[in-house]
């Protein structure tokens, strides 16, 4: 699927506007908890997490920072997704 907006290109807004609703319906948010199994089957290991705001008003996408460390004796498998 292609989404890519091109400065130089003379489209229409519809066309624009299409190709921005394709884009972000194609756009896959994940748990923090999803992110921590999918890093952790490829060889890291979690350190911290330090959240924006703990109140849901303040932060409602509760976004987060998470620090992760290779673990030493991981092998990066290309395959695993």
């Amino acid at each position: 699927m292609d989404c890519t907006l091109n400065l130089n290109e003379n489209v229409s807004w519809s066309e624009e506007k299409k190709k921005i609703i394709q884009y972000t319906r194609a756009i896959q948010y994940q748990t923090r908890d999803e992110w921590k199994k999918k890093l952790e089957s490829i060889g890291f290991e979690l350190l911290a997490t330090y959240d924006y705001d703990s109140k849901k008003s303040n932060n409602p996408q509760r976004l987060f920072y998470a620090l992760y460390k290779r673990r030493q004796s991981a092998v990066i498998d290309p395959l695993v997704k």
